[in-house]
């Protein structure tokens, strides 16, 4: 999982989307993810691990511990890891090759680390940068011109992550604060039938990586033109 100087964490969809595991499921994936970036193996001490992500260690039922321990159990069931040695007090896992199935988020790791020493409200935004990246068009070498940006109504997130409103609006501007993101509402269009149309935002990176550098010719604000300009026109094919 390790590729030069960028290490790069893949958030499959499935653990993106799956609301019953919790807030806490993307940052509880990517250590684990991140713990297995130079070996396919991996040792969990919970104690040590909960700590690594910032929290209190808490072993009562249903807190923090019991969290991790539910998550793992997840991987397990699910064929993203399997058990390969029981000790007392650890368990040696191996990560399996459905770890790097896409689709998948990404999310690098000095973002990662970034997020969690500064963010106050780091599972909430480590969960919405992994469904914007999921979600944001690629360019290929058939559409070359085609912006990376991810668009949506700023009402659909909360249900699509199962966040609160609240906490949606607050990662996004820590996501934005930290130089990572920038969103912005789009103005109101107006359909062939009359009706207006409004709250459509769209998400584009500050940052652009071009295999493991960072791509020096990235413009985000001209990138973030083009795809509004871009968005406008896919709204007049529904006007023709």
């Amino acid at each position: 999982m390790q590729g030069g100087r960028v290490i790069v964490g893949k958030i499959p969809r499935a653990i993106i989307y799956n609301k019953d595991l919790g807030e806490k499921r993307v940052l509880f994936y990517l250590y684990i993810y991140f713990a297995v970036s130079r070996s396919r193996d991996l040792i969990i001490i919970i104690n040590e691990a909960v700590k690594s992500i910032g929290y209190r260690p808490n072993a009562q039922k249903g807190r923090i511990n019991d969290e991790f321990v539910s998550f793992i159990s997840f991987l397990v069931e699910g064929g993203y890891i399997k058990v390969i040695r029981k000790q007392k007090g650890y368990i040696k896992y191996q990560a399996l090759s459905k770890m790097d199935e896409a689709p998948f988020g990404i999310i690098r790791y000095d973002e990662y680390i970034k997020i969690i020493k500064s963010a106050s409200n780091k599972t909430a935004s480590l969960l919405l940068l992994a469904l914007l990246r999921l979600n944001s068009y690629k360019r290929t070498d058939r559409n070359d011109k085609q912006p990376e940006v991810y668009f949506c109504h700023l009402s659909e997130l909360p249900n699509k992550l199962g966040l609160s409103s609240r906490a949606v609006s607050a990662s996004l501007n820590t996501l934005s604060s930290l130089g990572l993101i920038h969103s912005e509402e789009q103005r109101r269009y107006q359909d062939k039938y009359g009706n207006w149309h409004s709250g459509v935002y769209l998400f584009i990176d500050k940052v652009k990586y071009n295999n493991e550098e960072i791509d020096q010719s990235y413009n985000w604000q001209k990138e973030f033109e083009l795809a509004s300009k871009w968005l406008m026109r896919e709204q007049a094919k529904y006007n023709d």
